[in-house]
């Protein structure tokens, strides 16, 4: 039996050789150069990601900012008749539009006035949160979301009972939503917010409550397109006018008179985001109400964006036999 013996193979010192230091410093310098792209890469996706997601929520908190107050515009002047089957006269007789700065609205104002007590001073008053409006209809089960339990009453915009207008003459009792719109912040919530307003209680002294409906408005713009009279008939608009150029073109009207003639509203609403952002260039402008190209010195870190729309004041462009009657 033969044996097989396997003699030991030498290694030259060549093949043991390691990685030399410079060889390990470049492949640490490309390592870490990969983890730097992978980083930046992940970095600028989420910051785009983050932007992307407060700009989504901004547009859908100016759509329905927009709606609630296009909305209630469209309802503006609304009335039953006070006996349908025998007159043609409507319960509520007083204009469904008034604009009024944002300033005479409280806590923008020291105190809360009802509408008999506010002036035209107060209304023509300068705002940096921009205008307000007041929007008066009757409320009815129709057209408002009623009060829970037995014995519902229509509401207004903070689902109070509305206004109760105690029966006078031929006009039965009936209840008015007066609901205020504007934008306004606090100490307790310094957020700015478009509010509401609400009108309850009895005529002719009630109260009004206040409430944020909506974060994230910084500035509310109101222009109001107005006919040549104040007719019923006369559905032409010649003009858009400030709230301040209404009171005063036509101080020798009352007020009832002047705004009857407002037969759409323009609304401008600027909106924020719900919280700042890291990146800045993209905050550093916006466009205005106006059109005009803001560029903030400083950038205060927040999406800016102006949301636009036209509403009409329906009750005062339609035309029918019963309020061609009302003209006289």
């Amino acid at each position: 039996m033969h044996k097989i013996f396997h003699l030991p193979r030498t290694v030259s010192k060549q093949g043991q050789r390691g990685f030399s230091l410079i060889e390990l410093m470049i492949a640490l310098a490309i390592g870490l150069l990969i983890m730097a792209t992978v980083l930046t890469i992940y970095v600028a996706s989420s910051r785009t990601s983050r932007t992307a997601e407060m700009d989504s929520q901004m547009n859908e908190d100016g759509l329905i900012a927009l709606n609630i107050v296009q909305q209630q515009i469209r309802m503006a002047g609304y009335s039953n008749f006070e006996n349908p089957a025998t007159t043609d006269i409507y319960n509520f007789k007083g204009a469904g539009v008034i604009g009024c700065s944002a300033a005479a609205m409280y806590p923008n104002a020291a105190t809360q006035k009802i509408l008999t007590a506010l002036t035209d001073a107060d209304c023509a008053a300068a705002s940096a949160l921009g205008d307000g409006i007041i929007i008066r209809y009757e409320a009815d089960a129709y057209n408002t979301v009623q009060t829970a339990g037995a014995g519902s009453l229509p509401t207004n915009c903070l689902l109070q009972a509305a206004i109760l207008q105690p029966a006078a003459g031929t006009t039965p009792a009936y209840r008015l939503a007066e609901n205020r719109y504007f934008v306004s912040s606090s100490v307790t919530n310094p957020t700015p917010a478009i509010y509401c307003a609400g009108g309850n209680g009895t005529m002719p002294d009630y109260n009004i409550q206040i409430q944020p409906i909506l974060d994230n408005v910084e500035r509310m713009e109101l222009r109001y397109g107005i006919s040549a009279t104040k007719a019923p008939t006369d559905t032409q608009i010649v003009t858009y006018m400030t709230a301040a150029d209404i009171n005063s073109t036509f101080a020798a009207d009352s007020r009832d008179d002047r705004w009857e003639r407002v037969l759409s509203v323009k609304i401008c609403l600027r909106m924020r985001s719900a919280e700042p952002l890291k990146d800045i260039a993209a905050t550093a402008t916006y466009r205005d109400c106006d059109g005009t190209l803001v560029t903030q010195a400083t950038p205060d870190g927040y999406l800016h964006r102006a949301f636009i729309t036209t509403a009409s004041v329906r009750n005062r462009l339609t035309i029918t036999d019963r309020n061609r009657k009302n003209e006289s």
